[in-house]
C-alpha cells in the first residue's frame, strides 16, 4: 500500500512538471482577430529604423529597413526578406559613399519569450549577423556584427510593435562594440487582420 501510494505520488509529480513544461512551451502565441494563428501567416515590418552608434570610434549611421516573414503556429516566426531602403551618415562616415546595411545568413527564425523587459521577440538562428560597410578615412570598412538582444513587442490598436528599449550592445568585427536602436511596426500581409501577440 506503501508503494503505491508513493508511485501515486511521483506520477502526480511527474503530471505536474509536464503540464508546467507544456503551458510554458505554449505560453506566449501569435494571433490573428484574436484567436492563434493554425498555421505561419506573412507578415512585414514598416517604418522600421535601425541605428548603429560607436561613441569611442565616433561612428553613427542609420537606416530604414523593411523586413518580410511570417509568425505562427504558436510562438515561431521567421525573417526571410531585409530590404533597405535608404542609409545615412550620423557622423564619421565620410560623405562621399553612402552606409550600407544587410542581413546575413537569412533566413532567421524567432520565437517569442518572456524576458526582464516583458514580452518579446528573439532571433533563434546561429550564425545571424548584421554586415554592413561604411567610408573612414578613405577606405571602405566592411564590418560583421553579432545579432542584438531580444526585441520588446507591444500590442497596438490593430498591429504588433517590435522595439529595443534600451540601446543594446553589439560585438563587432574590426571596430569593436557599438549601440543599436531600432523599432518597427509588424503587420499582417495583407493588412487585412488584426495582428497581435499574447
Amino acid at each position: 500500500m506503501k508503494t503505491i501510494k508513493m508511485l501515486s505520488a511521483a506520477c502526480a509529480v511527474v503530471f505536474a512538471f509536464t503540464a508546467l513544461s507544456a503551458s510554458a512551451a505554449t505560453a506566449h502565441e501569435w494571433r490573428w482577430e484574436g484567436l492563434p494563428l493554425t498555421k505561419a501567416e506573412k507578415v512585414v515590418e514598416i517604418g522600421a529604423r535601425y541605428e548603429f552608434a560607436d561613441a569611442g570610434a565616433r561612428i553613427t549611421f542609420e537606416c530604414t529597413v523593411e523586413q518580410k516573414g511570417t509568425v505562427g503556429p504558436g510562438a515561431a516566426g521567421q525573417i526571410t526578406s531585409f530590404k533597405v531602403s535608404e542609409c545615412r551618415t550620423i557622423e564619421g562616415c565620410e560623405a562621399s559613399q553612402t552606409p550600407t546595411l544587410e542581413a546575413v545568413n537569412l533566413p532567421w527564425n524567432t520565437e517569442l519569450v518572456t524576458f526582464e523587459s516583458g514580452l518579446g521577440n528573439t532571433i533563434t538562428t546561429k550564425g545571424a549577423e548584421w554586415k554592413w560597410t561604411c567610408k573612414i578615412l578613405g577606405s571602405n570598412w566592411t564590418e560583421h556584427c553579432t545579432i542584438a538582444p531580444t526585441m520588446n513587442v507591444t500590442n497596438l490598436s490593430f498591429d504588433v510593435e517590435e522595439a529595443y528599449k534600451n540601446e543594446p550592445v553589439i560585438d563587432c568585427f574590426a571596430l569593436g562594440s557599438f549601440h543599436v536602436k531600432a523599432s518597427g511596426v509588424l503587420k499582417s500581409e495583407p493588412h487585412a487582420y488584426k495582428l497581435s501577440v499574447k
